[in-house]
């Protein structure tokens, strides 16, 4: 099938679909989205209490990163991880400490005015990536990201991305190898087109390495470039926030924790 034509069959079933479900239908038994509280109810007394939210392992404060009680939250942190937040007068509650790049951490607290609480959240794995050859900024050539947003992708033409958790490759021997993130300890690059009809007949494809942490190293050909899509990896950026987008062609090494 050419790439042409899963496109046009992908549209005709998207457009059988929409015009399938009416505007507004629900699945039966669907379970209503939660209510979230932003804020308390009238003439309930409160008190304002604040805190320094910081980095478990370096005690850096972090920016970005909010509290909230009972669904309602503060205004994100800047760069002295400082924190407000108001709660009831006079009651114990629950206060939830959060950023991106970080596992969330809930602590009490009594709702007395002036009272101080802080957070030091234990930070999520990351995932390292190197550039080859950076332009611009030469100590700009390796990026943290985030594990959770972290993905495989190719680019859709007039589209957007297609991601997933795991790659999509071909083998030496043309069978299919798509492995968990999880699974991988490190990818090799920069990814270069080679003809390999084992794995694309249509013309040339990507080729890169895959080292396991079972130990195996596998030369392994990117499935989706074979249409001529765009082979890249993208994750949100663990000092900024910021999503970032690298082709395998410019990438060295993505190493896994």
């Amino acid at each position: 099938m050419t790439l042409a034509s899963r496109f046009t069959r992908a549209a005709a079933i998207v457009a059988l679909v929409a015009m399938a479900v009416p505007l507004g239908a629900q699945t039966p038994n669907a379970t209503p989205p939660p209510r979230r509280r932003s804020a308390l109810p009238p003439g309930v007394p409160t008190v304002k209490i604040s805190g320094v939210i910081t980095d478990a392992t370096t005690g850096k404060p972090l920016a970005g990163a909010t509290a909230s009680a009972d669904g309602r939250p503060s205004a994100p942190t800047g760069a002295d991880g400082k924190y407000e937040l108001l709660v009831v007068k006079g009651r114990n509650e629950a206060v939830t400490a959060a950023q991106f790049a970080y596992f969330s951490k809930t602590q009490p607290v009594f709702g007395a005015e002036g009272a101080v609480l802080n957070f030091a959240l234990d930070p999520k794995a990351t995932v390292t990536v190197k550039l080859v050859a950076p332009q611009g900024d030469p100590a700009k050539d390796t990026y943290e990201l985030e594990i959770d947003s972290s993905q495989f992708a190719y680019l859709i033409p007039f589209s957007g991305y297609a991601r997933a958790d795991a790659g999509n490759f071909c083998k030496d021997d043309g069978t299919s190898f798509t492995p968990d993130k999880h699974d991988i300890k490190r990818v090799i690059g920069p990814a270069t087109a080679v003809s390999f009809s084992k794995c694309c007949t249509i013309g040339p494809i990507m080729k890169a390495t895959v080292e396991m942490k079972n130990g195996q190293v596998i030369p392994v050909y990117f499935n989706d470039s074979c249409f001529g899509n765009e082979v890249d990896f993208l994750g949100r950026e663990k000092s900024s926030g910021v999503y970032q987008y690298f082709k395998f062609t410019d990438i060295a090494e993505v190493d896994f924790p």
